[in-house]
């Protein structure tokens, strides 16, 4: 079914709903219903999600917001130190946020992002796994995803759902996209270099090649490279534990391709030790990026 939202935030389910009231911590720019939350410097107080430093509570709701403080319109943000509910329990259909640069589709699970967002994932081994399309793109191109400090990179793994014999990506992070100079620490290759996209389905890293510079992990996720002492010797990639921390300061999540008609996704495996990737909601309609649409709530 199409979910038609309106001006409500619950289309579905009863969940649990209780006022908080909004912290010294709150972006309130951020504070729109259906936003994720979480707790600010007491149990009554409530900021955005960060999904780096911050465990999500609920969503920022709207329909049983008190007459004085409920905004005029579900995109209009609540003010500073507004007492507004907040919304928890499994099951209920809610109206949410994408963040920027990814897109959903039906029963995608959805984990926290940055600002109170969502962003879809998938299990990657024992973690999850941020998923962001690509297509061709001859020169660096920003994705407009931004990995927040804190952030652990644990692995960059391929999905190519478009291969073309002899294509290749990179991915790393802003080294100069369209002439900006770049971040400071920025390495366009910094996750993948040259990974091959000529077969469909899951890339596989080359971590074992005679010549260095032919294995794929990228430098920001490799702790050295041994040559081998024996036999014909080959060079390994030894990847860094527990993986690259992201520093706030080289963040752009950005990409390289050869000139070659390629698709799929990019899953880049995270994990937040001061905070929380896990998934909170599953989407129950496609959704683009940065557009509200229906989620079905798992916290």
């Amino acid at each position: 079914m199409a979910w038609n939202a309106g001006q409500k935030i619950v289309l579905a389910g009863t969940p649990v709903v209780q006022e908080k009231k909004l912290g010294s911590n709150a972006t309130v720019a951020s504070m729109l219903a259906g936003c994720l939350v979480a707790r600010d410097s007491s149990d009554e107080k409530i900021q955005e999600n960060e999904c780096a430093t911050t465990r999500p509570t609920g969503w920022l709701g709207f329909e049983k917001a008190h007459p004085d403080y409920k905004p005029a319109t579900v995109t209009t943000a609540y003010a500073a130190s507004d007492f507004a509910p907040v919304i928890a329990g499994a099951g209920a259909v809610l109206v949410s946020k994408l963040a920027a640069g990814v897109a959903a589709v039906q029963g995608d699970y959805l984990a926290p992002w940055t600002s109170g967002l969502l962003v879809p994932v998938v299990r990657v081994g024992g973690s999850w796994a941020l998923k962001v399309g690509f297509t061709k793109q001859t020169s660096e191109v920003d994705t407009t995803i931004d990995l927040p400090q804190y952030m652990v990179v644990r692995d960059c793994i391929i999905d190519c759902t478009t291969n073309v014999g002899s294509s290749t990506i990179d991915v790393g992070l802003n080294e100069d996209v369209g002439g900006d100079g770049g971040e400071s620490g920025g390495d366009l290759d910094g996750f993948l270099d040259g990974e091959s996209c000529a077969t469909a389905g899951i890339v596989k890293h080359n971590m074992v090649d005679a010549t260095a510079s032919n294995n794929t992990l990228g430098a920001l996720l490799v702790e050295v490279d041994i040559k081998d002492a024996t036999g014909t010797p080959v060079y390994y990639s030894v990847p860094t534990v527990p993986g690259h921390v992201c520093d706030g300061t080289a963040k752009s999540l950005t990409y390289k391709t050869s000139d070659h008609a390629i698709i799929g996704n990019i899953l880049l495996v995270l994990e937040a030790p001061r905070g929380s990737f896990e998934p909170v909601a599953i989407a129950e309609q496609a959704i683009a990026a940065s557009s509200r649409g229906a989620v079905r709530s798992l916290i």
